[in-house]
């Protein structure tokens, strides 16, 4: 077994790894991970065999995502082995990852303890009949002000949210006082994925996504929950839940302001 650096020659094996699990990432999502963050990959007599990613979110937090290990390959150290490489280099930084139920035990081993829930919900689009006061088309004047509020609801800075911005198209809700939410689209897997989306009302995450969602074209989101009315809304507009997964921690988070998380921007960014 050998653990390398995991670089751009990768990208190729990774792409099987995620294709053989029938995961929607294409090659293109994996670059533009891959240009976020870092981490390592691992080679054995017979190919690759696992890969695993972390993400900085400003100098003291960073996220964990894309620990995969080979169906073939399972049982052999592979993973731990990976996550081993990825702790040590993210050091004594605080850490949010997204847990499959098969990862979860190794996570707990490791520290980290389960936070809440997410839940995946895809389909073809149809619409949302929900109007809120102040949505409208993002501005890149808004960029910073979108930034800072994700950053507050999230509870670190997130260096994957100017490339998430360049990468789709955005909503905010506009009130008195400034940007009051917003969300962004951007092309994944098999269409498009809406996240982040940050409100101050499950109406007004709603709003956003009736706004952003194309009546036909197929849509993710992977709601951060409970949020009940968002999802009989989105379970109205064609969606159903097709996966769950576990948020889990490692350090402290804190969140901060009147809004808050509906959506991640993916389960390896958070």
């Amino acid at each position: 077994m050998r653990l390398e650096r995991f670089t751009e020659g990768d990208l190729d094996g990774a792409h099987g790894l995620t294709q053989a699990l029938r995961w929607p990432h294409r090659r293109e999502d994996w670059a533009a991970m891959l240009a976020l963050g870092r981490g390592f990959v691992v080679r054995d007599d017979r190919g690759f065999a696992g890969t695993a990613l972390w993400f900085p979110c400003g100098a003291d937090h960073a996220t964990l995502g894309m620990v995969i290990v080979a169906d073939d390959r399972q049982g052999r150290g592979i993973g731990k082995a990976l996550m081993a490489a990825v702790l040590e280099e993210i050091a004594d930084r605080a850490i949010l990852l997204n847990a499959t139920t098969a990862g979860a035990p190794l996570y707990r081993a490791l520290g980290f303890a389960e936070d809440g829930e997410v839940a995946q919900y895809q389909g073809a689009f149809t619409r949302i009949p929900v109007a809120v006061a102040g949505l409208r088309e993002a501005k890149p004047t808004d960029w910073a002000a979108m930034i800072a509020l994700d950053a507050a609801s999230f509870g670190a800075e997130r260096a994957a949210m100017g490339a998430v911005l360049a990468a789709g198209r955005a909503v905010v809700i506009a009130r008195e006082g400034g940007i009051a939410g917003f969300a962004i689209c951007r092309p994944f897997g098999r269409g498009v994925v809406i996240g982040p989306i940050v409100a101050q009302s499950e109406a007004d995450a709603a709003a956003m996504v009736g706004h952003l969602g194309t009546p036909g074209a197929f849509v993710r989101i992977d709601v951060v929950g409970p949020a009940p009315e968002l999802v009989d809304q989105l379970i109205a507009a064609g969606l159903s839940c097709v996966d769950r997964v576990t948020p889990m921690r490692r350090g402290t988070w804190k969140a901060t302001g009147a809004a808050r998380r509906y959506s991640l921007i993916s389960q390896a960014l958070g």
